[in-house]
Order: C-alpha cells, then sequence, then structure tokens
C-alpha cells in the first residue's frame, strides 16, 4: 500500500485541556511554516510548553496493537527521543502503573470519539499556571489501532506518532504542506524546515539544565 492509498487524515488531532487558567488561542508568530497550539497570556509570540529541567515521565499500553511489546516500545522511545533531541525537552519511560505524565496507547474508533472518520491520533494537554506563567502539564496519544494494525510500525506509523508528539510539546496545524504538522498526510515522514524551528523555540531555555 502507498502512502497516499491509505489517505489517513489528521484534522482534530489535538484537544487542549485547561487545568487552571486556559490560554488564549492565536495564530502563532509571524512564520506561517509552524504555529503554536497555545501562547503566554499577553506574550503572542511565547508558547505555552513544558517545564524546563524536568524529565516528562510517559508510559506507553500496548495490549491493543497486535505484535510484540517490545516492538511497540522501541517505536514510541525512538520518537520520543527524537523530539527530545529536536527541542532539548527531557523525557523518561516508566512501566505502566508508576506515575506518569503522558500515557501513549492505542484504541479503536468507537472507544474514541474523536478517533472517528479518518483520523489516526488524538493528543490532549493540560495546562496549569504557577510560577506566573503557564506550562503543559499532563498529556495523552491515542492512537488508532485499526490503522497501526493496518501499516504497522514502520515509516508510516512513525509520521503520525511524531506529528502526535509534536502536538503533545505545543505545536499546532500549519498550512504548509512542507511540514509534517500540516493537518492531512502528504506523505512527509518527519518534520520539517518550519517544524523543526517551532520544535526548538518550544525547548527554549532548556539546553542551559545541568
Amino acid at each position: 500500500m502507498t502512502r497516499r492509498a491509505w489517505g489517513l487524515v489528521l484534522a482534530l488531532s489535538i484537544v487542549v485541556f485547561a487545568v487552571a487558567v486556559t490560554a488564549g488561542r492565536v495564530a502563532g508568530p509571524p512564520d506561517p511554516e509552524f504555529a503554536f497550539t497555545e501562547t503566554q497570556a499577553g506574550e503572542p509570540g511565547a508558547p505555552v510548553t513544558w517545564e524546563p529541567c524536568v524529565p516528562i515521565v510517559y508510559q506507553v499500553h500496548t495490549s491493543r496493537l497486535l505484535g510484540g511489546e517490545g516492538e511497540a516500545l522501541a517505536f514510541v522511545d525512538e520518537a520520543v527521543e527524537h523530539v527530545s533531541a529536536l527541542t532539548g525537552l527531557r523525557f523518561r519511560r516508566e512501566p505502566v502503573g508508576q506515575p506518569f505524565d503522558v500515557a501513549i496507547s492505542w484504541a479503536a474508533a468507537d472507544e474514541v470519539d474523536e478517533l472517528a472518520g479518518k483520523v489516526a491520533g488524538v493528543t490532549r494537554a493540560a495546562i496549569k499556571r504557577y510560577a506566573s506563567r503557564e506550562w503543559f502539564v499532563s498529556g495523552q496519544i491515542v492512537l488508532d489501532v485499526e490503522v497501526f494494525d493496518r501499516i504497522g510500525l514502520g515509516e508510516e506509523g512513525r509520521a503520525i506518532l511524531l506529528h502526535e508528539l509534536g502536538h503533545l510539546v505545543g505545536l499546532d496545524h500549519v498550512d504548509s504542506r512542507a511540514e509534517l504538522m500540516y493537518r492531512t498526510t502528504t506523505g512527509r515522514l518527519d518534520y520539517g524546515r518550519g517544524d523543526r524551528e517551532g520544535l526548538v523555540r518550544l525547548g527554549k531555555g532548556t539546553q542551559s539544565c545541568s
């Protein structure tokens, strides 16, 4: 099956819930090739992101996915490491059952309404205000198990997960088909130039962590 044959639509793949104070939604910075899902109140160019220097603890639920758990964990870990390298944000995977900030799982459309139609993944994130800033404090990525049972954990699946991880750390959809954060699939398998610039800005300040 070609990349275009499965024609997955990634529209509606992010829903942001505010825990305390919800930031106003804006189009993002002037560069049209990337945009932020949320920005700091009164600072349109300053994105809401995860707290610098604090590891984002994630766990992976693989029970609904065909195939071995080890392959699925390696698949997720590689994508997370890629995002970490581009942003400078720190991630740490913990076993299911341990405290966590982010859950990554697979489910069917009849279990998660947002997966209805041709949506391949949905991301939710929660925001909390403290230390005079707003931060992402928790999140969830749910991938369509029927899609992944069909396409597997190869390059196409990786592109879907990277798109959702982009949402998790604060990237919104853009209108440029040259970017992975375009709202529908184009056959692109990795982040584009604008995506990468946005990811760097979302991780700004983390490089000083010891």
